[in-house]
């Protein structure tokens, strides 16, 4: 079977399969994030969205995916480093930036892709946020740190809640 016919009967299957949830999600964007995922991510946070890695996090079911979109746009960025809490358990690691690599509609594609597969979000993230939080930070020179995040975004330890202010360099 080609290459192209299994990638179109796996979408066929994503987008049709009956006991998938329903989610108000583009097929094709979720396809192209899966890709993505695969390619770039799943070395260190698992196919299945768990780490064989203990410097790095889970996603699967992360209380992170379902918070406010503008961390998560960030952390892909721009990367992350240092502890941080996720599911109760502290994580040492280094995730790398993405801003030179992926684009706008790559990084929105890929975290909606991980909200419909391991969070109860909803909430899409589109191409056009990812370019304004890409153009607010456009200076950014290093790594964002778990409490740096949580301090721009005014977020508590295990939601990203609320996320007016403008991102400090």
């Amino acid at each position: 079977m080609s290459f192209l016919r299994t990638i179109g009967l796996a979408a066929m299957v994503v987008i049709t399969f009956p006991c998938c949830k329903q989610r108000p999600q583009r097929g094709v964007e979720v396809i192209r994030g899966a890709a993505i995922y695969m390619e770039k991510c799943a070395t260190c946070h698992g196919q299945n969205g768990v780490s064989p890695l203990r410097s790095c996090p889970p996603l699967r079911d992360s209380e992170r995916l379902t918070g406010s979109n503008e961390p998560l746009i960030a952390i892909l960025l721009d990367g992350l480093c240092g502890p941080l809490q996720v599911k109760g358990h502290t994580y040492n690691g280094l995730m790398p930036a993405w801003r030179t690599v992926l684009s706008d509609e790559e990084i929105a594609s890929v975290l909606n892709f991980l909200r419909r597969q391991w969070s109860t979000s909803d909430e899409l993230i589109t191409s056009s946020t990812v370019a304004e939080l890409r153009k607010r930070t456009d200076t950014r020179q290093t790594f964002w740190t778990d409490t740096e995040l949580h301090s721009v975004w005014n977020a508590s330890q295990t939601d990203f809640a609320g996320s007016t202010q403008k991102p400090g360099r």
